[in-house]
């Protein structure tokens, strides 16, 4: 059985981007798809909305897939594995 140190999923799941950050690009999608429909008009418009708005959803996507991913514990040692964290991450130990 394998012992998973919860500390290090609490602190990787912190330290993701709150999804709010997607509510901004959310809103200047949909100035850019609304602008690009009214210039462009529907006949042109529809493959480049359609791409912009599979991309979104792509970006979405991976960040549930990163979110969900599960930490992967080095060591049985959850303060070595904290430290090691901390190295890998700011290149130095606290």
């Amino acid at each position: 059985m394998k012992i998973v140190d919860t500390q290090l999923v609490l602190t990787k799941n912190r330290n993701l981007l709150s999804i709010n950050w997607f509510c901004g690009s959310a809103g200047l999608l949909v100035i850019g798809l609304g602008s690009l429909y009214f210039m462009l008009g529907w006949a042109t418009s529809w493959p480049l909305i359609l791409a912009l708005v599979l991309c979104w959803g792509l970006f979405l996507l991976l960040y549930w897939i990163v979110a969900a991913l599960p930490v992967r514990t080095l060591t049985a040692q959850p303060e070595y594995d904290q430290s090691m964290m901390l190295i890998v991450k700011h290149g130095r130990d606290k």
